[in-house]
Parts: structure tokens; C-alpha cells; sequence
């Protein structure tokens, strides 16, 4: 399941906004023979591939929020938001009072994605940021006798654990 947004570049300019925004322009639709001359139009994904067939229109990617992939549409009308998901398009009007409540492009985009979870009833894939990786627990062993067997290899936590131990007897 992959979430896609196609709009145009007035609303793009307030999506790059978001911190978690990170460009990405994607692949060169034109591929070349061995001569060097444009042969034909190949598309990366197949979402931007469908979108061509159904619109007659070429998507230019602009970039990604965690998993979300931004697209933009010169032919859209200037107030309007396409999220596309799974095949589903969710089409918004622009809301500039909404925006200005909302206080920053993030939440009114949040806003968006929350009405189609509840209106449409349909489950979007959860959106995992690039920065936010789940990192293990490490649980450390500690040794206070360390302090004695190897004195070169004594971490704080084996000292505090030494002075632990000694305050105990």
C-alpha cells in the first residue's frame, strides 16, 4: 500500500514546508538508445504509469514525507489535493481557512489523511518517518568485580554499580 499525493506547484511550495519533506525528483522518464536518442517514455512506478493513461498528463515527483511519495501536476486546478491510495482517489479542495486553523501544512495534510480514515473507512498504511528507525534494547551487562579482573575495560556503569554494592555491605 503505498500513499501517493498529486497537486500543483502553489500547494507544493507550502508541502515543502514540513520538516519531515525530503526531495526527491525520481527517474528521467526518456530513455535513450545507443545512439543517445530519446526512444520512448518509461515510467518508474506504476502510478505514475496509470496516471499518465488516465489523464493524458505526466507526473513530476517532487519529493517524500516518511513513505508518502509527492507528485506534481501542472494541469490541476490550483486548489485542489489528490491522494491516491491503492487505486482510490480522494480529491480536496484547498481549504485556505482550514489551513490557517491548522496552523502548518503537516496538520492539514494530517487532517486530510484522518477524514479518509473516517469518512471512506479505509485503513491507510501507517507512515514511517526515514529519521524515526526503531532501534533494539540493549540491555547492558554490568560487572562491578570488573573493576579488579580488567581495570582498563571498567565502564561508568561498572563503577556506579561498584559503589552500589560496597554501600550495600
Amino acid at each position: 500500500m503505498f500513499l501517493n499525493i498529486v497537486t500543483n506547484t502553489t500547494i507544493l511550495q507550502k508541502i515543502k514546508n514540513i520538516p519531515y519533506y525530503k526531495t526527491d525528483l525520481g527517474n528521467s522518464f526518456r530513455r535513450k538508445d545507443k545512439r543517445g536518442a530519446p526512444t520512448k517514455v518509461a515510467f518508474d512506478t506504476p502510478f505514475v504509469e496509470g496516471y499518465y493513461i488516465n489523464n493524458q498528463r505526466l507526473l513530476m515527483k517532487s519529493g517524500k514525507i516518511g513513505s508518502i511519495n509527492i507528485y506534481t501536476d501542472h494541469g490541476i486546478n490550483q486548489q485542489s489535493i489528490h491522494i491516491y491510495n491503492d487505486g482510490n482517489l480522494f480529491e480536496f479542495d484547498f481549504n485556505q481557512n482550514d489551513y490557517r486553523i491548522s496552523g502548518s501544512m503537516e496538520k492539514y495534510l494530517g487532517a486530510l489523511l484522518k477524514k479518509i480514515e473516517r469518512d471512506h473507512k479505509v485503513a491507510l498504511p501507517k507512515v514511517k518517518n526515514d529519521n524515526e528507525q526503531e532501534k533494539p534494547i540493549v540491555k547492558k551487562y554490568v560487572d562491578p568485580n570488573k573493576l579488579f579482573d580488567t581495570p582498563g575495560n571498567v565502564s561508568w556503569d561498572d563503577l556506579q554499580e561498584y559503589k552500589k554494592k560496597q554501600k550495600n555491605k
